[in-house]
């Protein structure tokens, strides 16, 4: 495996766990599912938030 593609592999992973995260935290406050899409809305809305 080349470095770059395990480089990729790595920031996925690390990225995919930490949207599973946010995922779960938001289910369990709102009490309803929450698809990856509205994971990442989330995400951006937080961000924007604490950029202004």
């Amino acid at each position: 495996m080349e470095k770059k593609e395990f480089i990729t592999i790595r920031i996925w992973k690390e990225t995919k766990d930490k949207l599973e995260d946010i995922r779960i935290k938001e289910m369990l406050k709102n009490k309803k599912m929450v698809s990856l899409a509205q994971t990442i809305e989330i995400l951006i809305k937080e961000y924007d938030k604490h950029s202004k």
